[in-house]
Protein backbone atom coordinates (compact mmCIF):
# COMPACT_ATOMS: atom_id res chain seq x y z
CA UNK A 1 0.00 0.00 0.00
CA UNK A 2 1.26 3.43 -0.92
CA UNK A 3 1.18 5.90 1.93
CA UNK A 4 -0.61 9.07 0.93
CA UNK A 5 1.27 12.25 1.62
CA UNK A 6 -0.74 15.03 3.25
CA UNK A 7 -1.68 17.88 0.96
CA UNK A 8 0.12 21.11 1.90
CA UNK A 9 -2.11 23.73 3.51
CA UNK A 10 -1.39 26.20 0.70
CA UNK A 11 -2.44 23.63 -1.92
CA UNK A 12 -5.61 22.84 0.05
CA UNK A 13 -6.54 26.52 0.11
CA UNK A 14 -6.00 26.83 -3.62
CA UNK A 15 -8.15 23.78 -4.33
CA UNK A 16 -10.94 24.67 -1.96
CA UNK A 17 -14.25 26.42 -2.30
CA UNK A 18 -14.85 29.73 -3.90
CA UNK A 19 -11.17 30.39 -4.70
CA UNK A 20 -11.16 27.40 -7.10
CA UNK A 21 -14.34 28.58 -8.78
CA UNK A 22 -13.16 32.16 -9.37
CA UNK A 23 -9.56 31.50 -10.38
CA UNK A 24 -10.10 28.35 -12.39
CA UNK A 25 -7.97 25.37 -13.19
CA UNK A 26 -5.23 27.20 -15.10
CA UNK A 27 -3.66 28.71 -12.01
CA UNK A 28 -4.03 25.41 -10.17
CA UNK A 29 -2.09 23.52 -12.84
CA UNK A 30 0.63 26.16 -12.82
CA UNK A 31 0.91 25.94 -9.04
CA UNK A 32 1.07 22.14 -9.08
CA UNK A 33 3.78 22.21 -11.74
CA UNK A 34 5.87 24.70 -9.75
CA UNK A 35 5.35 22.78 -6.51
CA UNK A 36 6.53 19.54 -8.10
CA UNK A 37 9.56 21.20 -9.68
CA UNK A 38 10.63 22.83 -6.43
CA UNK A 39 10.37 19.49 -4.62
CA UNK A 40 12.57 17.72 -7.13
CA UNK A 41 15.16 20.50 -7.51
CA UNK A 42 18.26 20.23 -5.31
CA UNK A 43 18.93 22.98 -2.76
CA UNK A 44 20.71 26.00 -4.18
CA UNK A 45 23.59 25.60 -1.76
CA UNK A 46 24.57 22.27 -3.36
CA UNK A 47 25.39 24.04 -6.63
CA UNK A 48 27.49 26.75 -4.94
CA UNK A 49 31.23 26.69 -4.92
CA UNK A 50 33.16 26.04 -1.72
CA UNK A 51 32.00 28.36 1.01
CA UNK A 52 34.23 30.56 3.13
CA UNK A 53 32.94 32.58 6.07
CA UNK A 54 29.38 31.92 4.91
CA UNK A 55 29.93 33.19 1.35
CA UNK A 56 30.65 31.21 -1.78
CA UNK A 57 34.03 31.79 -3.39
CA UNK A 58 32.21 32.89 -6.53
CA UNK A 59 30.42 35.60 -4.58
CA UNK A 60 33.68 36.64 -2.91
CA UNK A 61 35.31 36.99 -6.33
CA UNK A 62 32.53 39.32 -7.45
CA UNK A 63 32.72 41.32 -4.24
CA UNK A 64 36.36 41.27 -3.05
CA UNK A 65 37.15 42.22 0.52
CA UNK A 66 37.73 45.94 0.87
CA UNK A 67 40.86 47.21 2.50
CA UNK A 68 40.31 48.92 5.83
CA UNK A 69 40.27 52.68 5.46
CA UNK A 70 41.36 55.17 8.11
CA UNK A 71 39.10 55.44 11.13
CA UNK A 72 37.46 58.69 12.19
CA UNK A 73 40.09 59.14 14.91
CA UNK A 74 42.91 58.59 12.43
CA UNK A 75 41.39 61.15 10.08
CA UNK A 76 41.12 63.66 12.92
CA UNK A 77 44.73 63.05 13.95
CA UNK A 78 45.90 63.32 10.37
CA UNK A 79 44.31 66.77 10.06
CA UNK A 80 45.20 67.96 13.56
CA UNK A 81 47.80 70.33 12.09
CA UNK A 82 44.84 72.48 11.00
CA UNK A 83 44.16 73.20 14.68
CA UNK A 84 47.51 74.96 14.94
CA UNK A 85 50.67 74.41 16.96
CA UNK A 86 51.79 75.35 20.44
CA UNK A 87 53.06 78.94 20.69
CA UNK A 88 55.14 80.58 23.40
CA UNK A 89 54.65 83.45 25.78
CA UNK A 90 57.59 85.67 26.72
CA UNK A 91 59.48 84.92 29.92
CA UNK A 92 59.53 87.78 32.38
CA UNK A 93 61.90 88.04 35.32
CA UNK A 94 59.43 90.37 37.02
CA UNK A 95 56.78 87.65 37.15
CA UNK A 96 56.97 86.04 40.57
CA UNK A 97 54.86 83.10 39.38
CA UNK A 98 57.52 81.93 36.92
CA UNK A 99 60.43 80.22 38.61
CA UNK A 100 62.57 78.58 35.88
CA UNK A 101 63.98 75.95 38.25
CA UNK A 102 62.89 72.51 37.08
CA UNK A 103 61.89 73.71 33.60
CA UNK A 104 63.57 72.34 30.47
CA UNK A 105 65.86 74.68 28.52
CA UNK A 106 66.74 74.53 24.82
CA UNK A 107 68.11 76.97 22.27
CA UNK A 108 65.60 79.12 20.42
CA UNK A 109 66.13 78.26 16.77
CA UNK A 110 66.22 80.79 13.98
CA UNK A 111 64.51 78.79 11.23
CA UNK A 112 61.14 77.93 9.71
CA UNK A 113 58.54 76.27 11.93
CA UNK A 114 57.40 72.93 10.51
CA UNK A 115 54.83 70.36 11.59
CA UNK A 116 55.11 66.78 10.29
CA UNK A 117 51.94 64.67 10.44
CA UNK A 118 53.43 61.40 9.20
CA UNK A 119 52.69 62.23 5.57
CA UNK A 120 53.68 65.83 4.81
CA UNK A 121 55.22 68.96 6.29
CA UNK A 122 53.07 71.99 7.14
CA UNK A 123 53.71 75.53 8.33
CA UNK A 124 52.45 76.75 11.70
CA UNK A 125 49.39 78.10 9.85
CA UNK A 126 48.58 74.73 8.25
CA UNK A 127 49.93 75.40 4.76
CA UNK A 128 51.51 72.40 3.07
CA UNK A 129 55.21 72.69 2.28
CA UNK A 130 56.78 71.26 -0.86
CA UNK A 131 59.59 69.01 0.28
CA UNK A 132 61.84 66.78 -1.86
CA UNK A 133 61.28 63.04 -1.49
CA UNK A 134 64.72 62.31 -0.05
CA UNK A 135 63.98 64.56 2.94
CA UNK A 136 61.40 62.03 4.21
CA UNK A 137 63.98 59.27 4.52
CA UNK A 138 63.86 57.56 7.91
CA UNK A 139 60.90 59.58 9.20
CA UNK A 140 57.90 57.69 10.64
CA UNK A 141 55.07 57.24 8.16
CA UNK A 142 51.39 57.21 9.06
CA UNK A 143 49.24 59.33 11.33
CA UNK A 144 50.24 57.76 14.66
CA UNK A 145 53.33 59.93 15.15
CA UNK A 146 53.44 63.69 14.58
CA UNK A 147 56.55 65.81 15.01
CA UNK A 148 56.84 69.53 15.70
CA UNK A 149 60.09 71.30 15.01
CA UNK A 150 62.08 73.73 12.93
CA UNK A 151 63.60 73.57 9.47
CA UNK A 152 67.04 74.90 10.26
CA UNK A 153 70.39 75.55 8.56
CA UNK A 154 72.35 77.28 11.30
CA UNK A 155 72.74 80.43 13.36
CA UNK A 156 72.39 83.55 11.28
CA UNK A 157 71.05 81.55 8.30
CA UNK A 158 67.37 82.42 8.62
CA UNK A 159 67.09 84.25 5.29
CA UNK A 160 68.83 81.42 3.42
CA UNK A 161 66.54 78.85 5.04
CA UNK A 162 63.40 80.82 4.17
CA UNK A 163 64.57 81.23 0.58
CA UNK A 164 64.92 77.47 0.13
CA UNK A 165 61.76 76.44 1.99
CA UNK A 166 59.32 79.07 0.71
CA UNK A 167 60.57 79.18 -2.89
CA UNK A 168 60.73 75.48 -3.64
CA UNK A 169 61.83 74.56 -7.14
CA UNK A 170 62.66 71.02 -8.25
CA UNK A 171 65.85 72.41 -9.75
CA UNK A 172 66.85 73.60 -6.26
CA UNK A 173 65.94 70.36 -4.51
CA UNK A 174 69.57 69.59 -3.71
CA UNK A 175 69.72 72.74 -1.58
CA UNK A 176 67.46 70.97 0.93
CA UNK A 177 70.39 68.72 1.86
CA UNK A 178 71.83 71.54 3.97
CA UNK A 179 68.57 71.83 5.96
CA UNK A 180 67.85 69.79 9.07
CA UNK A 181 64.49 69.16 10.69
CA UNK A 182 65.20 69.84 14.37
CA UNK A 183 62.41 68.23 16.40
CA UNK A 184 61.46 69.64 19.80
CA UNK A 185 58.11 67.91 20.39
CA UNK A 186 55.84 65.04 19.35
CA UNK A 187 52.19 66.18 19.61
CA UNK A 188 50.87 62.72 18.67
CA UNK A 189 52.52 59.48 19.80
CA UNK A 190 50.97 56.14 18.82
CA UNK A 191 47.63 57.87 18.43
CA UNK A 192 47.81 59.50 21.89
CA UNK A 193 47.63 63.27 22.38
CA UNK A 194 47.80 63.51 26.18
CA UNK A 195 51.33 62.37 27.03
CA UNK A 196 53.59 64.46 29.29
CA UNK A 197 56.45 66.41 27.76
CA UNK A 198 59.25 64.06 28.85
CA UNK A 199 57.58 61.03 27.29
CA UNK A 200 56.94 62.89 24.04
CA UNK A 201 60.60 63.90 23.84
CA UNK A 202 61.73 60.31 24.38
CA UNK A 203 59.41 59.12 21.62
CA UNK A 204 60.56 61.84 19.22
CA UNK A 205 64.17 60.70 19.70
CA UNK A 206 63.18 57.18 18.67
CA UNK A 207 61.14 58.48 15.74
CA UNK A 208 64.07 60.28 14.08
CA UNK A 209 66.87 57.90 15.07
CA UNK A 210 67.14 56.61 11.48
CA UNK A 211 66.43 59.90 9.68
CA UNK A 212 69.55 61.45 8.08
CA UNK A 213 67.92 64.88 7.76
CA UNK A 214 66.26 65.07 11.17
CA UNK A 215 67.37 65.12 14.79
CA UNK A 216 66.06 66.30 18.15
CA UNK A 217 66.86 69.55 19.94
CA UNK A 218 69.12 69.19 22.99
CA UNK A 219 67.42 70.03 26.29
CA UNK A 220 68.82 70.74 29.76
CA UNK A 221 66.97 71.03 33.07
CA UNK A 222 67.24 74.53 34.49
CA UNK A 223 68.59 74.83 38.05
CA UNK A 224 67.35 78.38 38.59
CA UNK A 225 67.61 81.98 37.41
CA UNK A 226 71.41 82.10 37.59
CA UNK A 227 71.70 78.98 35.46
CA UNK A 228 69.20 80.45 32.98
CA UNK A 229 71.16 83.70 32.67
CA UNK A 230 74.44 81.85 32.13
CA UNK A 231 72.95 79.61 29.45
CA UNK A 232 71.37 82.60 27.70
CA UNK A 233 74.64 84.54 27.71
CA UNK A 234 76.49 81.58 26.18
CA UNK A 235 73.96 81.16 23.35
CA UNK A 236 73.93 84.89 22.56
CA UNK A 237 77.74 85.01 22.48
CA UNK A 238 77.71 82.33 19.78
CA UNK A 239 75.23 84.21 17.59
CA UNK A 240 72.11 82.45 18.85
CA UNK A 241 68.71 84.07 19.24
CA UNK A 242 67.78 83.05 22.77
CA UNK A 243 66.35 80.19 24.81
CA UNK A 244 63.09 78.32 25.17
CA UNK A 245 61.68 77.10 28.48
CA UNK A 246 59.29 74.17 28.70
CA UNK A 247 57.42 73.27 31.87
CA UNK A 248 58.13 69.76 33.11
CA UNK A 249 55.26 67.30 32.64
CA UNK A 250 53.24 69.72 30.52
CA UNK A 251 50.86 68.69 27.75
CA UNK A 252 50.94 69.81 24.13
CA UNK A 253 48.44 72.65 23.69
CA UNK A 254 47.50 73.91 20.24
CA UNK A 255 47.46 77.55 21.29
CA UNK A 256 49.69 80.13 22.95
CA UNK A 257 50.59 78.40 26.18
CA UNK A 258 52.12 79.50 29.48
CA UNK A 259 53.90 76.13 29.64
CA UNK A 260 56.19 77.31 26.81
CA UNK A 261 58.23 80.50 27.27
CA UNK A 262 60.78 82.25 25.07
CA UNK A 263 63.74 83.94 26.72
CA UNK A 264 65.59 86.77 25.01
CA UNK A 265 68.10 89.37 26.14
Amino acid sequence: NTTKKPIPVTLWLVCSGRFRQEVGGGLLLTFLSFHKKSKSSPPVTKNCNTKKNGFSTKTMERYPKRERGPSMLEKQLQRSYEEGVILAHTFSKKSASTNPAGWWMSEKLDGVRAYYNGENFYTRNGNKLKVPDFFFEGLPRGTECHLDGELYIGRGQFEACVSIVRSYDSRRAEEWRQIRFLVFDAPVVKGKIDLPYEERVAQSEKAVSSAPFATTVAITKCRGETHLEEALAEVLSQGGEGLMLREAGSLYERRRSHSLLKVKS
